[in-house]
Formats: C-alpha cells, sequence, structure tokens
C-alpha cells in the first residue's frame, strides 16, 4: 500500500506542470468590441473562352463582439459576433464587349475558434489557431451595366447561409489585440453564367478593445516583474 501510494504521488507530481496548463489565468474572461477591414472575392473565377472572365478584390469592413471562452498558460478561445460587409468585384469580355461587376453583400457572422496557442503573459502575448464560422446574407446586390440579370446562372441571387474555415493570428498588449483573419467557405454559394462556382474567401485585419475581467491588482503586478528580474 506504502509502495503504491508513492507511485500515485509520483505521478500526479510528473503530471502536475501538464495540468498546471489547463488552469484558467487571472485575466480570463475577457471580452470587448472589434472592427476593421475585410478583402474579400467569391472564389477562383474559372477563365473561360469568349469570356475571360477574372475578378480583383472587394474591400469592405467588419464590426462587432468578442469575448474568451477560456485562457490559460499555452491556450486560449474566442467566440465573435459581428456584422460584415463582403463581396467580389469581376469583369471580363462578354460578346465583344467588356463587362464590369460588383456582388455587395451584408451579413451577420458568428466566429469560434476554440483552439488557439497562446505565447507569453497575460498583458503580452501572440497566439495563432483556428475554428469554423457560420454567415447569414442578409443583404445582396449586384451592380453592373445590362448583364446584372444573367450573371447568376443558378439564380437571381446566391443562397443566404454559408459556413467554413476560420483561421486566425493575433498579438495581446494590455486591453488591445491586433488580429488577421483568414476565412475559407465551404458552402457553394451559386453559379455564375460561366459555370463556376461562387464560393465565400476573405482576409480581415481588426483591432480589439478588451474589458478584462482582472483579478490582478498592483501589488500581484510588481511581484510578476520582480519575478521577471530574478
Amino acid at each position: 500500500m506504502r509502495y503504491l501510494t508513492t507511485l500515485v504521488a509520483l505521478c500526479l507530481f510528473s503530471i502536475q506542470p501538464i495540468l498546471s496548463q489547463f488552469v484558467m489565468t487571472p485575466e480570463a474572461g475577457a471580452f470587448g468590441l472589434f472592427g476593421g477591414v475585410v478583402r474579400s472575392d467569391l472564389g477562383q473565377v474559372s477563365m473561360i473562352e469568349n469570356a475571360g472572365l477574372s475578378h480583383t478584390y472587394y474591400q469592405g469592413f467588419e464590426l462587432g463582439l468578442k469575448a474568451e471562452l477560456y485562457r490559460t498558460e499555452l491556450f486560449k478561445g474566442n467566440i465573435y459576433a459581428s456584422y460584415i460587409q463582403l463581396g467580389s468585384h469581376e469583369f471580363g469580355d462578354v460578346e465583344s464587349s467588356a463587362s464590369e461587376v460588383t456582388v455587395d453583400l451584408k451579413a451577420a457572422k458568428a466566429v469560434i475558434t476554440p483552439f488557439m496557442l497562446k505565447g507569453g503573459t497575460d498583458f503580452v502575448h501572440g497566439y495563432a489557431g483556428g475554428g469554423v464560422y457560420g454567415m447569414y446574407i442578409f443583404d445582396q446586390a449586384i451592380d453592373a451595366i445590362g448583364t446584372a440579370g444573367g450573371h447568376w446562372a443558378s439564380g437571381p441571387a446566391l443562397k443566404e447561409l454559408d459556413y467554413g474555415l476560420n483561421l486566425v493570428a493575433g498579438v495581446h498588449v494590455w486591453n488591445l489585440e491586433l488580429e488577421i483573419n483568414a476565412q475559407y467557405g465551404w458552402a457553394e454559394l451559386g453559379e455564375r453564367f460561366d459555370g463556376s462556382i461562387a464560393k465565400s474567401k476573405f482576409m480581415g485585419l481588426s483591432l480589439s478593445y478588451m474589458f478584462i475581467q482582472r483579478d490582478i491588482t498592483r501589488k500581484n503586478c510588481r511581484k510578476t516583474k520582480q519575478g521577471f528580474k530574478r
């Protein structure tokens, strides 16, 4: 029995540093506001004979709320809810005449990034990871001259529901977070007149101000700084 007790104690001692990485840090549970710019398109457009349809990026923006699911020494997770304006600027030669089409989309979006690696302290750290997003397109419009009605072969408008992969990398400094995110849609939103499929794809750069539920006092901060000096 004594040997068993000793073995259990040694096991607990050996895994204690690992388990400590999953304990919430004093600043876990931050929430805040974010806003930024979005550069988007509706997927790779095929180059077809007699059309030559191509695209350039559409510049939009995003505003929303962000909250931490958890924050430990090595990991963190976030959840987002936002309003986003995105789309695609497409152009090509159709029947020997130039045609330009701007697809303008307005949507409500939710994102969850449950697993991100974190490096640094609670006050200053970098992080990167990923998750999934879902988006509801509640308003869409096509700005074109003469060809807008026939741009989508699959119907008058794109599908309203979108979802896909979300990748995130950012840096946290005190109450601010500067973040880059890339999102790749999995849903086929519609088909163009040339047979190519529209899928959302965009990158964003945002700045957040986080309201931190801080249990760390100035005394704790001084102790932390002294610990770093040692």
